[in-house]
């Protein structure tokens, strides 16, 4: 048999070959994010030659990238659709993403170029035929779709997956008005930054049909996002007490649901749409991201071991569910460490486009203010956002509202103030931010205020304080110091007569230096001289210099004697101060959190001496930071024992 002939393609003009082996090179030495930004270049500046788009399928494909592997093929095909090698590549994209639409178009157009060719053509079997029939079925309305439209449908959602949203607007407009179709157009039009339009969309939609539990979803959170919460509000009861159809709409329902707040009502979503019988059938991506969700109402309603079973069940249906994964990880933490249990990236509730260009004003590429280009974006849904978010997101929104408030918004301030109580964020970023807010102005930096300290709800009180590391001025000379550095070593090294020898002349000789009276205190109590303890602190705190350490260390004594009420009264006498010195002010952190152990209080008592960590490492004082730490765990230590002790008692008594 003759061979059949092949067509010839003309490409247009060629690149220089060491243009195209250097990106080889790149891809053969496994440097695939940097041969990705060369065939971009290589691309815009020849765009139909394939040579590039092969190259960069390869490497989007070696970085996981798949779908957007899939939409440079498609991309391919477009710009040469003669060409046998893009729709070689597209075709196999498109059978593993699932878009049979795509593929069966690929296939077609593969096989007609084939023809005159010795490529072998793609086979398409029955089971393939019949795949593509079943896809053609609407499962809404049941309707027999046109390939067409099945193609347009696949490349609509493409394109918002490989975020080419104003593709994907062309493609969808023409596509019919089957549910899916006009809910992406919805979703293209959001992530486009054009808002009205999406609620627009979103609203007809629904009204068209109120089954489309996802177009309702979205228009609570767009009503939600433009500041018209009692709108939002309104529409909540119908989108929870909602049947739905596929796993889109459960998806939908629970992220608009915790989005207002209404977790009990997500969680009912959740229950319900495991019990459909369409469930069975669900690819195990979308079960993954079902139970993810569902591990999230589990957590945010107290249920930690129904959401950690969850979570295990979402990784094992899809393995790379970071969503989960982090979520994981985060439940191993302390309390107060905890992030808290969120639902999506930042980019599935901001339009994406927004944040592109935040990219490009953090690169300097684009001089916008951020207030302005976020401006439509309400105080009440950037609290909502924040408070089922992960950490960007969170940082995110307390960006654009310290903003707002540094530009007088009072509702932003109130925002701010009511996201330090919520539950969402660890407490070190709860601590971060109520100081940020002092030091920006954003709160009188004379009174206290309330940040959410643990999954218990308790709530600690804040200030701002000035440190120093300036030197004490003392009236001793240089002898006399001399003798009383001289005293510390002695003290350093155990030898406490000596160090008392020295510094009971110095004490009658400058009774106004609290430090000296601190020390002959704590040689008191190294001795076991505990009736002496409490009058050398007394001289210490009624002298000149050095009284609020003295204080501290009173209180540490009225906790250790049993005597809170007292430590706390001296506690909340020192905090009275703006400015401290290092010494001082670890002091009264450590001392503070001596008293929240000593109430059994320990992850607070821990976290106090957390937020001190920053300032220790910064004027060199860890040791003394330290020394509080090894003694509010010999504390807890010794809790610990006495609870396994009467443990043990009872098991006896048993």
């Amino acid at each position: 048999m003759a061979r059949k002939p092949q067509r010839k393609s003309h490409a247009g003009p060629r690149p220089e070959a060491q243009r195209l082996h250097a990106i080889d090179k790149l891809l053969a030495m496994g440097r695939f994010d940097e041969a990705l930004g060369h065939t971009g270049k290589a691309i815009r500046a020849f765009p139909r030659f394939g040579g590039f788009y092969r190259q960069r399928i390869d490497a989007l494909t070696k970085l996981g990238q798949s779908t957007d592997a899939e939409l440079t093929a498609y991309h391919w095909t477009l710009v040469r659709p003669e060409s046998i090698q893009a729709w070689s590549a597209l075709l196999p994209l498109s059978l593993s993403s699932g878009r049979a639409g795509i593929a069966y178009h690929a296939a077609l157009h593969y096989n007609e170029l084939a023809e005159n060719t010795d490529h072998i053509p793609f086979p398409i079997s029955p089971e393939f035929t019949q795949r593509i029939e079943t896809c053609r079925v609407s499962p809404l309305t049941g309707d027999i779709l046109d390939l067409e439209t099945l193609r347009r449908m696949d490349l609509g959602l493409l394109c918002i997956q490989g975020r080419a949203f104003e593709e994907g607007i062309e493609l969808l407009r023409g596509a019919g008005n089957e549910m899916p179709v006009r809910n992406n157009l919805g979703l293209c039009l959001f992530h486009l930054g054009r808002l009205d339009e999406a609620l627009s969309c979103f609203n007809a939609n629904w009204e068209r049909d109120p089954r489309n539990l996802v177009a309702l979803a979205w228009m609570i959170r767009l009503r939600l996002l433009s500041g018209r919460e009692e709108a939002a509000a309104g529409l909540v009861p119908t989108l929870a007490d909602a049947a739905p159809l596929r796993s889109e709409d459960v998806l939908a329902q629970i992220t608009a649901l915790l989005l207002m707040g209404r977790e009990q009502e997500a969680l009912r979503a959740f229950e319900k749409g495991l019990k459909q019988p369409w469930m069975e059938e669900e690819v195990p991506a979308q079960i993954g991201l079902m139970k993810h969700m569902g591990a999230v109402c589990h957590a945010r309603t107290g249920k930690m071991g129904a959401a950690n079973k969850l979570w295990h069940e979402a990784l094992k249906a899809n393995p790379g569910l970071d969503l989960a994964r982090k979520n994981l990880t985060d439940l191993d933490l302390r309390v107060r460490d905890r992030e808290g249990a969120w639902l999506l990236p930042l980019h599935e509730h901001i339009p994406y486009r927004w944040l592109e260009q935040v990219q490009a004003i953090a690169e300097g590429t684009v001089e916008k203010r951020l207030g302005a280009l976020f401006a439509p974006v309400s105080v009440p849904f950037l609290q909502a956002l924040h408070a089922i978010g992960d950490q960007a997101t969170r940082k995110f929104c307390e960006i654009i509202l310290d903003g707002r408030c540094q530009r007088g918004d009072k509702e932003a301030k109130q925002g701010l103030l009511a996201i330090l109580k919520s539950p969402q964020g660890s407490y070190q970023d709860h601590f971060e931010l109520a100081s940020q807010m002092r030091d920006g102005g954003i709160y009188d930096s004379k009174e206290a205020f309330e940040i959410w300290d643990s999954q218990e709800g308790s709530q600690v009180r804040t200030k701002s304080l000035k440190i120093h590391n300036d030197a004490d001025q003392t009236r001793m000379s240089g002898p006399q110091m001399a003798l009383y550095e001289q005293a510390l070593e002695a003290i350093r090294a155990k030898s406490f007569d000596e160090a008392k020898a020295i510094l009971e002349p110095l004490s009658e000789q400058f009774p106004e230096e609290g430090s000296i009276w601190n020390n002959l205190a704590l040689l008191a109590e190294a001795q076991g001289d505990d009736q002496n303890v409490s009058r050398l602190l007394h001289k210490a705190a009624a002298a000149e210099r050095g009284n609020l350490i003295a204080r501290c260390n009173m209180a540490l004594f009225c906790i250790q004697s049993g005597d809170k009420e007292k430590a706390r009264d001296l506690l909340n006498e020192v905090f009275d101060r703006e400015e401290l010195h290092i010494q001082e002010a670890l002091s009264c952190f450590g001392t503070s959190a001596m008293l929240l152990a000593s109430e059994g209080k320990f992850e607070e008592a821990e976290g106090q001496l957390d937020s001190a960590k920053p300032l220790a490492e910064e004027y060199g004082e860890q040791d003394k930071l330290d020394r509080y730490v090894r003694m509010v765990r010999h504390l807890r230590g010794g809790m610990v024992q006495r609870v396994l002790a009467g443990m043990m008692r009872k098991a006896k008594g048993k």
